[in-house]
């Protein structure tokens, strides 16, 4: 261990491995590749430089490895600061912290250079404690991956196996979600946006509009796997304590989802366009339409971790998230090209924040702090009701004149008349409490949009208050003629806090 260096690049890739450990429940095992080959390939650089300005390679060695600590190091103690001290002084407490990680730095160069007289020992250590991190790590990755449950399996087999057609000639199916986009009545008493004119629209292109719809959970984590498996995801309660703070078996339902299968088994070509969501991404897909390998939450994530963070990750973050809703709008009439009946479910984490565009589609400059956060938690940063509310509309209506042309183009060019759903996955969740359902808004945080266009034996089982549990039970019956009843629509809060106790306020929206 004294003659061989290691530790340098360990450091290097430990990060990458810890980020992804903290995100099993969303994150892919992918997703570690690119990010450790880079992160490798520049220690390796600048390995080699260091090399030629010290002429000791241990020396080189451990300047380095601090080096690689202080710059992963760097974004988690800065967003400590700010958050702890968010009161309109941030840049002074940057500027003290930069002084500080500058300061360290160059006290370690110093002990490095002048107080330590044995590098082979340093270099033990170094290594020892590299190697022994890097290996929890991995036994840690590997015993999730081993020991994580399918629960699919068991659900299913609960489920009875219901008859339905076995005709061949089906139509195309558009589950077309739009992150966080708000029922009429929300829009117009919370945002001051008249969204009249999109309904009237929908209804004259044949869509029925549950004009009381709610969700039936309050964030997109409960609510998909709901939707997707057309059932409640309140049998998770007898699996885990209320307290387990991991959603990987939410992401699992959704990945195996029923819908899909479903689908497939009758002939489908399943369809997918690139989401923000990266956990739609995951679901088994024939096709691809658009860029499947831009910046990612993970990438973003790792780059808020590193000083690259001030210069490049804003940047990153914004052009990624405009590129993924801009290539839906763009790519959804293409799917109406492909040959046989396909299923597209299509995430678009808009009008959800952050926002990114203003009314016209046109960039805007919004504040790093609030890139990655939903309403609730994008107010703490930025408490300006009236000009969030501004901000939201303003997205808003850009998102709905985009989804206007996208359900023209797919009417216009289908052969034959297409099922779409229009949805949202909760509400705007501007004035909600993630622990306290009590100080939640729970009517503003459960009202959405949810739009559906059916051939009229299946507008027949539609109802204003349906919800998305329901979804496609619906749409199975008509398509398939099969017989599944449908479910009581209820909603369930659940706390950031509890992930795995669902309380029922059905009665309370």
């Amino acid at each position: 261990m004294k003659k061989f260096i290691v530790h340098p690049f360990l450091f290097s890739i430990i990060p990458v491995m810890s980020l992804y450990y903290q995100n099993t429940d969303q994150a892919k095992l992918s997703f570690m590749i690119l990010p450790s080959l880079t992160t490798l390939v520049l220690t390796v650089f600048f390995f080699v430089l260091l090399k030629l300005f010290t002429k000791n390679i241990h020396r080189s060695a451990a300047i380095l490895s601090i080096l690689v600590i202080l710059f992963f190091s760097f974004g988690s103690c800065l967003n400590f600061n700010i958050v702890t001290t968010i009161s309109g002084k941030e840049i002074q407490f940057f500027q003290i912290y930069l002084a500080l990680w500058i300061l360290f730095f160059f006290w370690s160069l110093f002990v490095i250079i002048k107080v330590v007289r044995s590098y082979n020992s340093l270099t033990f250590i170094l290594n020892t404690i590299s190697t022994a991190t890097f290996l929890i790590l991995v036994v840690q990755i590997i015993f999730f991956h081993i020991t994580h449950p399918s629960l699919i399996a068991q659900e299913q087999k609960n489920i009875s196996a219901i008859s339905a057609s076995q005709s061949k000639d089906f139509p195309d199916v558009y589950y077309i979600i739009l992150d966080g986009y708000a029922r009429e009545d929300i829009m117009r008493t919370f945002f001051g946006y008249d969204n009249s004119d999109f309904i009237s629209f929908l209804e004259e292109k044949g869509f029925f509009v549950a004009q009381e719809s709610h969700s039936n959970y309050p964030r997109t984590y409960y609510s998909m796997p709901s939707s997707l498996n057309y059932e409640y995801v309140n049998f998770l309660e007898k699996y885990y304590d209320e307290d387990l703070q991991d959603l990987s078996p939410l992401n699992e339902l959704v990945r195996k989802n029923r819908v899909q299968k479903k689908f497939k088994e009758k002939g489908y070509t399943i369809v997918n366009i690139p989401s923000d969501w990266e956990v739609a991404n995951s679901i088994p897909h024939d096709i691809v339409l658009g860029d499947s390998h831009s910046f990612n939450e993970f990438d973003a994530k790792l780059v808020d971790m590193t000083p690259l963070k001030l210069c490049f990750l804003k940047k990153a973050v914004i052009d990624s998230k405009r590129k993924k809703i801009q290539n839906a709008f763009d790519y959804i009439p293409e799917i109406s090209k492909i040959s046989g009946p396909t299923f597209s479910y299509i995430h678009i984490v808009s009008p959800h924040p952050p926002f990114i565009f203003d009314e016209h589609g046109n960039p805007t400059n919004p504040s790093a702090l609030t890139l990655l956060l939903d309403g609730c938690a994008y107010l703490k940063i930025e408490p300006d009701r009236k000009d969030f509310a501004k901000k939201y509309g303003q997205q808003a209506h850009f998102v709905t004149e985009e989804i206007k042309n996208v359900i023209t183009s797919i009417l216009q060019n289908s052969e034959s008349d297409p099922i779409i759903i229009l949805q949202s996955d909760h509400g705007s969740r501007s004035s909600c409490d993630p622990q306290d359902p009590f100080k939640t808004d729970l009517h503003e945080q459960f009202s959405i949009l949810n739009a559906y266009h059916l051939p009229d034996e299946g507008k027949k089982m539609l109802y204003d208050s349906i919800t998305p549990v329901n979804t496609f039970r619906v749409i199975f019956n008509t398509l398939f003629e099969e017989k599944r009843e449908l479910l009581p629509d209820k909603a369930f809060f659940v706390s950031d806090e509890l992930p795995y106790k669902f309380i029922e306020v059905t009665n309370k929206l």
